[in-house]
C-alpha cells in the first residue's frame, strides 16, 4: 500500500453509490483508462507521537497518536486515513475487540498543521497491559482491497507502543486510606486534650 519508487501507473475509476469502485473505459471502450507514472519516493511517518492513560484519576483509558506525512522530505497534506488497533497475544497481533466493539476502522483526523491524530477510549479493565501497535491504512486502498474481495488492506505504516494497565480506583482506595489517618489522628488528638484538661481541673 505504500508509494515505492519506480515505473507505475495511474488507474482512473469511479465509485459507486454503495462505494464499489467501477473501471472507466478509455477511448477504445477496449481497456481501461490509465496513464504510466514515475513514482518517487516512499510515505513515512514523522513527527510520531503516542500516549497512553497512566494516572488513575482519569475515567477512561485513552490511546492516542499523533504523527505526519512526509514523502522525500516534503509535508503532505489531504490523506484520508484509517486506523486499526492491535494488542499482542502471544507472539501474534489481533485487532483490538472490547464490549463488542471491534478497531479496525477508527477515524483519523486532521488539523490545519497537517498533523494527523487518532485516539481511543477503554475503560481501565479493558486495557490491559502489554505491546499494542497501531497500523495506519488510506481509504483508497481500503477500498480497493474490499473490491477485491480481500478482508483487509496493507498499511501505510504502523506505530508501536506499550501500556501499563491503570488500576481502576486505585487513587481513590489512597485517598479513603488518607482520610481515615487523619480522622484517627483527629480523635486521638481531641482524646488526649480532652484526658489532660479533664486531669489538670480544680474542683471548688
Amino acid at each position: 500500500a505504500n508509494v515505492v519508487a519506480g515505473e507505475g501507473e495511474i488507474a482512473v475509476v469511479a465509485m459507486g453509490v454503495d462505494e464499489d469502485l467501477i473501471e472507466i473505459q478509455d477511448e477504445s471502450g477496449k481497456h481501461g483508462a490509465a496513464w504510466p507514472v514515475t513514482v518517487g519516493g516512499k510515505i513515512e511517518a514523522v513527527n510520531v507521537q503516542t500516549y497512553s492513560t497512566s494516572g488513575a484519576e482519569a475515567t477512561k483509558t485513552a490511546f492516542i497518536s499523533t504523527f505526519q506525512l512526509s514523502c522525500n522530505g516534503q509535508t503532505l497534506s489531504g490523506a484520508k486515513l484509517t486506523g486499526r488497533v492491535l494488542v499482542q497475544n502471544g507472539t501474534s497481533y489481533s485487532v483490538l475487540h472490547n464490549n463488542g466493539k471491534t478497531y479496525d476502522n477508527v477515524p483519523v483526523s486532521v488539523d490545519q498543521a497537517d498533523v494527523l491524530s487518532m485516539s481511543v477510549n477503554l475503560l481501565h479493565n479493558s486495557a490491559a497491559s502489554g505491546s499494542y501497535k497501531v497500523e495506519i491504512v488510506r481509504d483508497v486502498d481500503a477500498a480497493w482491497s474490499q473490491a477485491r474481495g480481500k478482508d483487509t488492506a496493507e498499511p501505510l505504516f504502523e506505530l508501536s507502543f506499550q501500556h501499563k494497565k491503570v488500576q481502576s480506583g486505585g487513587a481513590w482506595v489512597q485517598m479513603e486510606t488518607l482520610v481515615v489517618v487523619v480522622l484517627v489522628a483527629l480523635f486521638l488528638g481531641v482524646s488526649s486534650h480532652a484526658r489532660v484538661f479533664s486531669g489538670g481541673k480544680k474542683h471548688v
